[in-house]
C-alpha cells in the first residue's frame, strides 16, 4: 500500500504507464519474497548458486545482444558504472542478504528490504535536489508503520 501511494502521486496523475509500473514493482517484490522464503527454505551454498546464476545470467544475456544484432561493448567511462552496478549493488548485496538471511530470522530481517524506498527518497532528494512529495511521505510513513508491525512480538502471555 505504502509503495502504491508514493508511486501513483495525486488521482489526477494515474495513467496507464504508472499503473504498470506500479504493478510491475509489485510483482517484483512478490517475487523477490518468494525467492527469499525458498532460499532460507532450501540447503545448499548460497555463494555458488548465485555465482552460477549470475554466470547464466551473463551468458544468456550476451547470446540475447548477439542475436539481437550486436554485443555491447562498453566504453572506457561506463566501465566504473558497470562494475559499481554489478558488483556491488548486486553480486555483494544478494550474497550479504543471502547470509543474512542465512544465519538470522527471516521475518525480521526481511523487513529491512522495506527500508529501500525511504533511503532511495532521501538520496533522490539529496543528490538529486528533488522535491520530497506529499504523497512520498504518506507512503513511506504506511511503509514504516508495516515494518513496526511485522516487529511487533505477538506472543500472548
Amino acid at each position: 500500500l505504502g509503495v502504491i501511494i508514493v508511486i501513483g502521486g495525486s488521482a489526477k496523475e494515474y495513467n496507464a504507464q504508472i499503473l504498470l509500473g506500479g504493478a510491475i514493482c509489485i510483482l517484483g517484490a512478490v517475487s523477490y519474497g518468494i525467492f527469499t522464503a525458498l532460499n532460507k527454505k532450501m540447503n545448499y551454498n548460497k555463494s555458488l548458486s548465485l555465482m552460477t546464476g549470475y554466470f547464466a545470467a551473463f551468458v544468456l544475456s550476451t547470446l540475447v545482444n548477439l542475436i539481437n544484432g550486436g554485443l555491447f561493448l562498453p566504453r572506457g567511462g561506463q566501465i566504473p558504472g558497470l562494475l559499481w552496478s554489478g558488483v556491488f549493488t548486486v553480486a555483494i548485496a544478494d550474497t550479504l542478504w543471502a547470509v543474512a538471511l542465512e544465519k538470522g530470522k527471516t521475518e525480521k530481517i526481511s523487513n529491512l528490504a522495506y527500508i529501500t524506498p525511504f533511503l532511495s527518497l532521501i538520496w533522490t532528494s539529496v543528490l538529486l535536489n528533488e522535491t520530497i512529495k506529499l504523497n512520498s511521505i504518506i507512503g513511506l510513513a504506511v511503509i514504516i508503520a508495516g515494518i513496526l508491525i511485522q516487529l511487533k512480538d505477538n506472543k500472548v502471555k
